[in-house]
């Protein structure tokens, strides 16, 4: 399988990289320094080259940072992570624009109330940081709590979001 990668710059001196098929179907969309590597970002799932032109993918990703986008609309597969893991991802695009959700109440959607620490991990594990909004999950005391990009970059996503509704 082939895949196409765009590299994107995002707030606080992050950097993205965005795979999609040939038929411009998100597959991942990752921190370049994410703690967490995937197979395709390791180049061992398949060929990837360098995308010929801008995606629809960037588009929207682009939109989104800059306030002109709230919900994703561009397609997007699953290519690796557990039925659990899934689960918590499906939910977690649900999440919307400007709103927040514990990790406990997101651990009740999913599954049940008493797998917030495995809900915690799907949510780490996050293939499409954005468009699963996992920077919406917070502690249940309203903390911002951790995220892929950094705490502060985070933060900087929600209070966009907040004042821009």
């Amino acid at each position: 399988m082939c895949f196409f990668r765009e590299y994107l710059s995002v707030p606080k001196k992050k950097r993205v990289a965005m795979y999609t098929t040939a038929d411009d179907v998100l597959v991942e969309l990752c921190f370049t320094d994410a703690k967490y590597t995937t197979a395709i970002h390791a180049g061992t799932l398949g060929e990837v080259k360098k995308h010929p032109g801008v995606s629809r993918c960037r588009r929207e990703v682009e939109e989104y940072l800059l306030g002109k986008r709230k919900k994703f609309d561009v397609p997007f597969r699953f290519l690796w992570g557990t039925a659990f893991q899934k689960r918590v991802w499906k939910e977690m695009y649900k999440i919307g624009y400007g709103k927040t959700l514990s990790y406990e109440k997101l651990a009740e959607k999913a599954a049940n109330s008493r797998s917030v620490r495995a809900v915690a991990s799907a949510v780490s594990h996050n293939p499409m940081i954005f468009v699963l909004p996992c920077h919406r999950v917070i502690r249940k005391s309203g903390e911002t709590g951790q995220y892929q990009g950094s705490p502060e970059l985070k933060k900087t996503l929600l209070d966009r979001e907040r004042h821009s509704k």
